[in-house]
């Protein structure tokens, strides 16, 4: 049986591990919206920022801010990374259950459509 040896440091950050696990088409808008979130922490880089630490608190604070700096698609998208990033630092036990689930108990950006859906019928003649 062979042994794999561990990979250097950097690439089992959370960061660069919850991106490896993405799609090739889906990792530029979500290294995207992580650096924005790390922007936002106050770091300049996804790899500096421990994502393990982060509790609930900091967690809400950023989805406030980005609810009210962003779209709330882009707001979504936001939250779909920083979601996605603390679940690969609980998977690497970075951090545990109890702080991973709180940390990720955030309400979803409000959806702002400029009027409600109606289901179309073929009644109304516009099917």
């Amino acid at each position: 049986m062979a042994v794999l040896p561990l990979p250097p440091l950097p690439d089992r950050l959370a960061s660069q591990s919850y991106l490896d696990r993405l799609s090739p088409r889906s990792r530029p808008p979500m290294r995207s919206s992580l650096q924005t979130l790390a922007t936002l922490l106050g770091a300049t880089d996804p790899d500096d920022v421990a994502w393990g630490e982060l509790r609930y608190p900091e967690t809400s604070m950023l989805r406030n801010l980005l609810v009210e700096r962003y779209a709330a698609s882009t707001a979504r998208r936001h939250l779909a990374a920083l979601k996605g990033v603390l679940k690969q630092a609980w998977r690497l036990q970075l951090m545990e259950t109890d702080a991973y689930l709180r940390a990720v108990d955030l309400e979803p950006p409000p959806r702002l459509d400029p009027a409600p859906r109606q289901a179309l019928s073929a009644e109304s003649g516009d099917a």
